[in-house]
């Protein structure tokens, strides 16, 4: 079982040039430092519009470094200000996790890949970067023997496909499905 106070202890700081120093946390790093996430760095956010504008080079590298900070960032902001809400140093690592992993599954050109090549190599397919990278998750914690609870990787993965595509919901607070996949705006 995850000691959510140690988990915080040991961290790393990362430079972002819009959100400053980012703290990020052991047990986030476990994920960050495997194969199958670096492998965002050499992935464009922005697919090919690097094509026309040669400076728009943000990776997906950095956009889910940015996401996993913010998703925790929000979550501890929700506990400060809203004690109501019961928020745990489980429930703000889950979602910087979530944060952290949700583009894991992004290949090549991005959207573009998802949205036009797919669909014109294979008919009819159901296929998803969200859904790739609930796959992925499964591997990089195996491959890697990353020490997480089943309970926690499938909430994680339950968040990643968020609000609108997930019918069986894992937790009953609907908001921490916003976070990430945000469906609505």
């Amino acid at each position: 079982m995850i000691d959510w106070d140690e988990v915080e202890k040991k961290y790393k700081l990362f430079e972002d040039p819009i959100h400053g120093y980012m703290k990020i946390n052991s047990l986030c790093l476990k994920f960050i430092d495997t194969p199958q996430f670096q492998r965002l760095r050499h992935l464009k956010q922005l697919g090919t519009l690097s094509y026309i504008f040669p400076s728009a080079t943000h990776t997906r590298f950095e956009h889910s470094l940015g996401a996993g900070y913010l998703s925790g960032h929000l979550m501890k902001r929700f506990k400060e200000e809203q004690p109501e809400l019961e928020i745990t140093k489980r429930d703000i690592n889950i979602l910087s996790l979530s944060g952290f992993l949700h583009d894991l599954g992004h290949s090549s050109y991005s959207h573009v890949f998802d949205n036009e090549f797919i669909p014109f190599v294979c008919k009819n397919s159901n296929y998803s970067h969200e859904g790739m990278s609930i796959k992925m998750i499964d591997y990089l914690i195996d491959d890697n023997n990353i020490d997480i609870e089943t309970e926690d990787s499938n909430l994680i993965k339950n968040i990643i496909m968020g609000a609108k595509k997930n019918t069986n919901r894992i937790d009953s607070r609907n908001y921490i499905y916003e976070i990430v996949a945000n469906g609505s705006n």
